[in-house]
């Protein structure tokens, strides 16, 4: 720089010579705050902090150490003046226009003004508003000292070795961020250099109960003794539990809610959340249910979503919000309802067109589609993305690239998006941590070039093996951008299995690790050896998931010996591996220094970690389990054969032993496979008209069963039930759907496979226009601790003709038990050890039908 400046100056006498902060290793400049009062603890800490850096970075630089002096103290040399000085005041520089946490950096005589837009959020949340001085201190270290922090270690920031460090006499720079916030979870922290210079920072202060304001303003443990009518009416009964939904037409209901977000304004949040429970269940009251003709979720997920629910939006939640949304603007015009687009309110309400310049949108799943739509209807928005994070097919391994993240910030700031929240994150630093850096960079930039960012991301991090390296990631990249169209495709292609077996063939592993091998090899540095262990150890994470799954498939399509026991070797390679990453425990400083996420990682795989027995089988496999699925009940593909029925059974829900005689008993074990305590078996027989099935259902806690009062077509599966699944040409993609529960009028029939939408093949729909005439009973019997169900099932309803000798059909039998659960117990008597759920032909058991009698 100074090079440039000296020659500069013979050419061109004109251009600004440069005020110097450090001159050959010799600090020339003195760091000036204010002198702060008592009352201003929170502007002390975080102006201090920033001066602090300027010091602290520029030592690390050069060696020299500026004094830090309060305002009025004597000073040496230049000065920088660090946040809202007297000498700011006197020189005229103001941050009254600046957007956000805006900063300036600018120079005036022999002064280095760095002075930004700074607002406090209360005591316990100090770290909410604008903090634009220390945002203008992040940008000074960055554009003049050289420094920059690719990953949160100390042997991820960049700072070079300097003898001098100068800014222009003549500079005077505006920087206005893109973003008023961008927030995730592990990534580069509150309140450090990295985080502000790399976008991670929020300039409001916004108040926020994760997501989800309702429980925390009307908790049902403060009034549901007293009120119930505050809150939902579900299945004829109001409801106070843990959920807390709300009776959204209940007047007193609507005023605490405006109480409370009116509390939040007086407290000094600029904005405040408004959102309905997570897992919203509706109000079947009549006031609530006349509103709309919202139903709870039901059918495919994309069918719902884009077709049931956008033509029949959440009237209620939006008429409810929207009388808080019009009073909050009478009493506090200068604030913000955060008002969130989630579940029941993601599409807007049809009743009116626009909900007021006081509120902003927090868009959450689905945002590429609802953004647009959303954008007239609201002074601003934000969005809750899911690009990262733990509970996705991956687990920890990779799932977003950087030219995936580039298209998503761009589309944010073309839509009005001012802030963005990332529901995960930082995990994965090997793999993804190219990624999580240009997310950082484009939310300063948008328009910036991510493979640049990914070049001068892999140069600095892996030093000599850095050209390799961006080779590895070119290749990395073009299998991980399938991982969130994969798993859009449905619930069955969300799972570890699926995503790691299609996205990482052999070859493209191979390809890989010959690469990683390459860069090992090269890397000379201990910075670049040390993060290339923790890619390897990402890697190997993946590697060694993607060859498990891969065997795993093998031993499914055939059961042999020598499949056995390559997928028990890989089962104990995985466990050996796990270990071998919980153990970097032991070595708190080598966790610190290089494993940032660590402890995201162990909270995941460790059996005791609250994450992965929360999570469960869809997302990250229970491994230890999976050693052992080779011991569970069922060998080999489930088989029965149906007998013919002596006598026609009465179908009333009593299983008379003579009237089901021949048929056999077929116990059924957990959804995948394992043995259950609580035993539950069906047995089938048929005549020349009907298939006939009965289901015996032990229950060790009977009387707390509660069953849901339910109408045909309804949600049966949310309560206790059994289920029938039929598939009578064998054709394994599709099948007729019954359902009976222990209650009268509780059931359901449908077909799926039967209709496709011509728009969109992927998605088969459910036909629930599907209604045989099918008889059920059930008989509740408490003294012996168990519950029965019969049916009888007309093959004519079936669209089928009698079973010949040996017909083959291919049938499932389930069973929900929720009795003194908080979660149901999911039984099947094929079981699917996909772990894709009940709706899944491809795990049905084989059902053969007997031969007629001869006739004497």
């Amino acid at each position: 720089m100074r090079t440039f400046l000296a020659v500069a100056v013979v050419v061109c006498p004109m251009i600004a010579h440069g005020l110097d902060i450090v001159k050959d290793g010799q600090p020339k400049a003195t760091i000036v705050v204010p002198a702060f009062k008592e009352d201003q603890a929170n502007e002390k800490k975080w102006t201090t902090m920033a001066a602090e850096w300027v010091r602290d970075y520029v030592k690390k630089s050069t060696g020299a150490e500026l004094k830090i002096v309060a305002a009025g103290e004597a000073t040496d040399g230049n000065i920088i003046s660090v946040g809202h000085t007297p000498l700011a005041q006197s020189a005229g520089i103001a941050t009254d226009d600046l957007k956000w946490d805006g900063c300036r950096l600018v120079v005036k005589g022999n002064t280095l003004f760095l002075i930004g837009r700074d607002t406090f959020g209360p005591e316990k949340r100090d770290y909410l508003g604008a903090k634009g001085t220390c945002k203008a201190a992040a940008m000074f270290l960055e554009e003049f000292v050289g420094c920059k922090w690719f990953i949160p270690s100390p042997e991820g920031e960049m700072v070079p070795e300097k003898k001098d460090i100068s800014v222009p006499d003549d500079l005077n720079r505006t920087i206005t961020p893109v973003f008023a916030y961008g927030h995730g979870r592990y990534l580069y922290g509150t309140g450090t250099p990295a985080s502000f210079a790399n976008n991670f920072r929020t300039a409001i202060v916004a108040y926020t109960a994760g997501g989800h304001t309702w429980p925390v303003w009307v908790p049902y443990t403060t009034y549901f003794a007293e009120h119930p009518e505050y809150f939902a009416m579900i299945n004829g009964k109001r409801v106070g539990d843990r959920w807390n939904h709300l009776c959204t037409t209940n007047p007193d209901v609507k005023a605490i809610l405006l109480r409370e977000i009116r509390k939040k304004f007086d407290e000094g949040y600029e904005w405040a959340q408004l959102a309905q429970s997570d897992g919203y269940k509706r109000c079947e009251c009549p006031n609530c249910d006349a509103l709309d003709n919202y139903r709870e979720w039901h059918g495919d997920d994309k069918t719902f979503f884009f077709e049931t629910l956008r033509n029949n939006p959440c009237e209620r939640i939006h008429i409810l919000h929207k009388a808080i949304i019009d009073e909050c603007a009478k009493s506090h015009p200068d604030k913000k309802v955060h008002f969130i687009v989630y579940g029941p309110t993601s599409w807007p309400s049809k009743k009116f067109d626009r909900y007021g310049d006081n509120v902003v949108a927090e868009v959450c799943p689905h945002y590429e589609y609802t953004l647009p739509v959303w954008k007239p209807k609201v002074w601003a928005q934000t969005v809750y993305v899911y690009f990262w994070g733990y509970y996705h097919g991956a687990g920890i391994g990779p799932k977003y690239t950087p030219g995936q993240v580039a298209e998503s910030i761009r589309l944010f700031r073309d839509n009005n998006v001012v802030g963005i929240y990332y529901c995960g994150g930082g995990e994965d630093w090997g793999l993804e941590g190219p990624a999580y850096y240009t997310a950082g960079r484009l939310m300063g930039d948008p328009d910036l070039d991510p493979n640049v960012c990914i070049k001068e991301y892999c140069d600095f991090i892996y030093g000599e093996a850095g050209m390799t390296m961006a080779q590895f990631f070119d290749e990395l990249h073009k299998r991980v951008q399938g991982h969130r169209p994969l798993a859009q495709i449905g619930r069955d292609f969300k799972s570890s299995e699926v995503i790691y077996t299609t996205l990482f063939p052999p070859q493209a592993i191979q390809k890989l690790e010959q690469l990683l091998m390459k860069a090992e090899k090269e890397a000379q540095s201990e910075r670049a050896k040390g993060w290339l262990r923790l890619t390897r150890d990402s890697f190997d994470y993946m590697k060694i998931h993607t060859e498990m799954f891969t065997f795993y498939r093998a031993y499914l399509l055939n059961k042999s010996a020598p499949n056995l026991f390559q997928l028990k070797e890989s089962v104990e390679k995985w466990k050996a591996f796990r270990q071998k990453l919980l153990d970097y425990g032991n070595d708190k400083k080598y966790v610190n220094a290089w494993y940032p996420g660590w402890g995201v990682v162990k909270a995941f795989i460790d059996e005791g970690g609250h994450m992965h027995s929360r999570i469960g089988a869809p997302v990250n496999w229970d491994f230890d389990k999976l050693a052992t699925r080779f011991t569970k009940k069922s060998a080999g593909p489930a088989r029965m054969v149906v007998a013919r029925a002596k006598a026609k059974p009465t179908i009333d829900g009593v299983i008379d032993e003579k009237e089901w005689e021949g048929a056999a008993v077929q116990e059924m074990g957990q959804m995948e496979g394992y043995v259950s305590k609580e035993k539950t078996t069906v047995r089938l027989l048929f005549d020349d008209e009907k298939l006939y099935v009965a289901f015996a259902c032990d229950e060790p806690t009977i009387n707390k069963l509660d069953v849901a009062q339910m109408g045909h077509d309804a949600g049966i599966w949310g309560t206790e039930c059994v289920e029938i699944f039929l598939d009578t040409g064998a054709t394994r993609t599709r099948y007729q759907h019954l359902i009976a529960a222990p209650r009268e009028g509780a059931y359901y029939d449908g077909q799926r496979g039967f209709i496709t939408d011509p728009l969109n093949p992927v998605i088969d729909k459910d036909d629930k226009s599907w209604d045989p005439q099918w008889e059920r009973a059930f008989k509740l019997d408490p003294a012996g601790k168990r519950w029965t169900v019969e049916a009888a099932i007309p093959f004519k309803s079936l669209g089928v003709e009698t079973p010949t000798p040996m017909s083959l059909w291919t049938a499932n039998f389930g069973r929900e038990r929720y009795a003194g659960q908080k979660s149901p117990s999911l039984y099947l008597w094929a079981p699917n050890e996909l772990g894709t759920g009940f709706c899944e032909p491809l795990c049905f058991g084989e059902v053969y039908f007997e031969k007629a009698p001869e006739k004497k």
